[in-house]
């Protein structure tokens, strides 16, 4: 370790992504909240997991885009989505990263942000051997609605205030959605993961 002369970087994950580094739990985690109850996913179409080889061909990418790139890479993921975000108004986002570097993305995604909150460590998606919080942000579509007169964008409403703060406070004490945390356990817990009556899951839903 660092007693040792290592570089204490090299203890950081700063290039491996949320999904990645929960192998593949966090992608569960998404789709458990982007589907409703029956399975249908929002807007009738499923999150596309970005992998790098996409980020770089996404016009050709129709779906919506489910973003877990290492915290290192951010800079250049903020690049993409703006220009991808400019193209493509009609496009979801959902990013999901560790808060490592955030000075690269945090300030600029939540410019679009519709909502955006931390997930502490302790759940069965992302247990406390992760040590730092989860970032989720959720950029919904730019649409036109006939007759409507706004407001046009979630973000900054009371709505997305109100459910990031709901959010916050059930992750860090999760009592409140009648669940317990998980203190030492880096692996699935299938009677959670099942609850869909519970948790985050219906918060995200009505959002």
């Amino acid at each position: 370790g660092i007693m040792k002369g290592e570089s204490p970087l090299r203890f950081i994950p700063l290039d491996t992504g949320a999904v990645a580094r929960s192998r593949g739990r966090v992608h569960d985690w998404v789709n458990s909240w982007w589907n409703d109850l029956s399975g249908k996913p929002y807007l009738g179409s499923d999150l596309r997991l970005l992998e790098p080889s996409d980020w770089f061909e996404l016009y050709d990418i129709k779906a919506p885009r489910l973003w877990s790139p290492p915290p290192a890479a951010m800079e250049t993921v903020v690049e993409l989505f703006n220009e991808d975000r400019l193209a493509h108004p009609e496009m979801s986002y959902v990013f999901v990263v560790p808060r490592l570097m955030t000075h690269l993305f945090r300030r600029a995604l939540g410019k679009d942000a519709d909502l955006m909150f931390e997930a502490a460590s302790g759940s069965w998606f992302w247990p406390l051997s992760m040590h730092e919080p989860l970032i989720v942000i959720v950029v919904l579509p730019l649409v036109f609605v006939p007759r409507y007169r706004g407001p046009w964008v979630l973000r900054s409403s009371e709505l997305s205030r109100d459910t990031a703060e709901k959010l916050k406070s059930g992750f860090k004490s999760p009592e409140v959605w009648g669940q317990v945390k998980l203190h030492d356990l880096d692996c699935p817990v299938p009677s959670m993961r099942q609850d869909a009556k519970g948790g985050s899951g219906p918060i995200l839903r009505k959002f």
